[in-house]
């Protein structure tokens, strides 16, 4: 995230915050009419204010529209990795997406996992994972995290072609009890 993208998140939280507990007020019984019926006509008095007000409303507007545009945007280039240089036919992009999917594809697929939480960073080189995990008892962690490791990273690279430059592995805790078998038969590969 951005710097520009954390002050104007910021400051929507402050404006946010502000009318919430305006809000709240009101809900708790203050009547907000007094107030406004003194203070309305001295602010839009004076030109000074009248700017101030209107500048609040106009950077009002650019957090909404902005937010709404990062909100409606569909897959951006900041959010997938260009496999190969552009050419005169164009480029091909991979969305993190699409790698995360096959992350989860792959830690479904391991023995012991019972829980299991993504997270990918895009660096020059390729992609760092972050993977948090909640496995079952009497699991070997070491051999599980070297083997998920090992897994994912071969797995991305051969699947989707994207390098993937770290598998970062954290057990968060070792669930109580071992998942339940299913009944159907059918067995976990």
């Amino acid at each position: 995230m951005s710097v520009v993208d954390r002050i104007l998140e910021g400051i929507a939280f402050l404006f946010f915050f502000a009318l919430a507990v305006v809000l709240v007020v009101i809900a708790l019984g203050w009547d907000p009419t007094p107030t406004l019926v003194y203070w309305l006509p001295l602010l839009v008095a004076e030109t000074t204010t009248r700017w101030v007000i209107g500048a609040a409303g106009l950077l009002l507007l650019v957090l909404g529209v902005y937010f709404l545009t990062r909100a409606t945007a569909g897959g951006s280039a900041e959010g997938s990795i260009l496999l190969e240089s552009p050419s005169q036919t164009g480029e091909v992009r991979v969305a993190l997406r699409a790698v995360e999917s096959l992350i989860y594809r792959t830690l479904r697929q391991e023995r012991g996992v019972r829980e299991s939480e993504v997270k990918l960073r895009h660096q020059a080189e390729g992609i760092s994972v972050g993977v948090h995990l909640v496995v079952e008892p009497d699991i070997s962690i070491p051999d599980l995290t070297r083997s998920l490791q090992r897994r994912i990273a071969d797995y991305v690279q051969q699947t989707a072609g994207v390098p993937v430059t770290e598998v970062r592995v954290l057990v968060r805790n070792v669930s109580r009890s071992p998942r339940p078998e299913k009944a159907s038969g059918s067995t976990r590969s």
